[in-house]
């Protein structure tokens, strides 16, 4: 059986999963951009060695002097 919406009866009624499901598959794609961004301006990040075992550091945020 097929039944026709109107589309801004149907958007109304799809509208928060469909947002829900472009933000969970944008996030690791933003991630991913962003970190190799950062990787392409800086270099990759250095891993530390104390007493030969690799210490896990947080990156700081990265930003110009003019704050860009």
């Amino acid at each position: 059986m097929v039944v026709s919406l109107p589309m801004a009866e149907f958007w109304a009624e799809t509208q928060a999963q469909v947002e829900e499901l472009a933000g969970r598959a944008g996030m690791p794609i933003l991630r991913t951009t962003l970190e190799n961004e950062i990787i392409r301006r800086l270099g990759p990040p250095h891993r530390p060695v104390f007493g030969g075992q690799k210490i896990l550091l947080e990156w700081p945020p990265v930003r110009t002097r003019e704050g860009e």
